[in-house]
């Protein structure tokens, strides 16, 4: 995960520790692990859209670890289970979950009382405990 702290070196120094204990090595990584410059294109909120970037985190790291020696037979590949953020509801957490509902009726309130032009937004209010708040924005095209 990225918040393991880990650059390439790190994560294939451990893949060439297990590869020597048992032969086989599965490792999953997260989009946002440190592997470098992926060409990182933004959505209009400046997010990064993983999966509009020019390389995800699973190529940079199937491209690093095929330049190291690792000593097994057979070659490191990727697999993308899918590159929509939080784009499979059984993989969506309570928060998301709970956070969505209420984003979407805070967005019916603001189309009952502003009316259209505006896109209701998640906000995260200033506090060490993770807490959200619900506002709205100008709609811009």
């Amino acid at each position: 995960m990225a918040e393991t702290n880990f650059n390439l070196e790190i994560l294939a120094d451990k893949v060439s520790e297990q590869l020597k204990r048992t032969q086989r090595c599965i490792v999953v990584v997260n989009e946002g692990f440190g592997v470098g410059q992926i060409g990182a294109k933004h959505d209009a909120f400046g997010h990064i859209e993983y999966g509009a970037s020019e390389v995800t985190a699973s190529q940079a790291v199937v491209n690093y670890l095929h330049k190291m020696k690792l000593g097994v037979r057979g070659q490191p590949t990727g697999q993308l289970p899918g590159v929509l953020q939080r784009g499979v509801s059984i993989y969506a957490s309570k928060v998301d979950i709970s956070e969505a509902y209420e984003v979407g009726r805070h967005a019916v309130k603001i189309a009952f009382t502003d009316g259209t032009g505006y896109m209701a937004t998640i906000l995260r209010k200033k506090s060490e405990k993770y807490e959200a708040y619900f506002d709205k924005v100008p709609w811009v095209s």
